[in-house]
């Protein structure tokens, strides 16, 4: 992980000025001033990650477990799934289907077009929160709600298919994925999907969503009728907010 870093791209961080301006001055405060060394190539300084802010040193951390989640390049992410897929069929060779997840395994062979595209993207967020956790040393219930906002919020670089198969996540959505993966093998993840109601309620209004999101980020196990609930309760049955319906809800949380 990089140690070093220069007031311009420190401004703007949590527990930063806006301006590289205000970084040096904080920088050079005569109470506490922090470890700096001359720019190679270029003039001033640049400072430690040790001497900055904790808010600071947590979010360059995270930043830079989003990265090397990622590989540090899309496209290696791709291969890396490539390979998962071609490896599918050879396990199926080698196996009989004694249980669910043997099944599962079986049924992922043949899959092709929009249902194996939802596996593999699946398949590929819960490896990158996977590895995102064990880097992170959070903890599986903070770095998955860390690894949910940085992937919901772009800063999770994933190829492009995936991210368009699969625009955002909670983790309920996940703890769901992988329950199902372990139980039935990977063809479960490829699902079923459509413009169902409830999910298009929820993904048409921003608010809603954002609601819903966040409240299952810090309860994960909530089930459809305590969701609807608190959505009512949040927003009332005024019409500024279409409510779906709880057998839609029940289905948007099976994503």
């Amino acid at each position: 992980m990089r140690e070093w870093f220069s007031p311009s791209e420190l401004a703007g961080l949590p527990g930063m000025p806006g301006s590289a301006r205000h970084v040096r001055r904080l920088g050079g405060g005569t109470a506490a001033p922090w470890k700096r060394r001359p720019r190679n190539g270029a003039r001033g300084f640049e400072y430690h990650i040790g001497s900055l802010p904790r808010e600071t040193r947590a979010h360059l951390t995270r930043r830079e477990v989003a990265r090397r989640v990622a590989g540090g390049d899309p496209h290696a992410v791709a291969g890396r799934l490539a390979a998962r897929r071609m490896a599918i069929p050879h396990e199926v060779a080698g196996t009989v289907a004694r249980n669910a997840r043997q099944a599962g395994l079986a049924g992922a062979a043949p899959l092709a077009g929009r249902a194996a595209a939802r596996m593999d993207a699946r398949l590929a967020v819960l490896t990158a929160a996977d590895r995102f956790v064990r880097l992170s040393g959070m903890g599986t219930t903070a770095g998955m709600a860390s690894f949910c906002h940085l992937f919901n919020t772009g800063e999770i670089a994933l190829p492009p298919d995936i991210n368009a198969t699969i625009p955002s996540v909670t983790p309920a959505t996940l703890y769901r994925w992988r329950k199902a993966l372990n139980a039935r093998g990977a063809a479960a993840l490829a699902g079923r999907h459509g413009n169902r109601r409830g999910d298009t309620t929820i993904h048409r209004q921003p608010a809603l969503h954002t609601f819903v999101t966040a409240l299952l980020a810090d309860h994960p196990h909530a089930r459809a009728s305590h969701l609807l609930a608190a959505v009512r309760a949040r927003f009332g049955e005024d019409g500024a907010v279409t409510l779906p319906a709880p057998r839609s809800i029940q289905r948007w949380l099976a994503r």
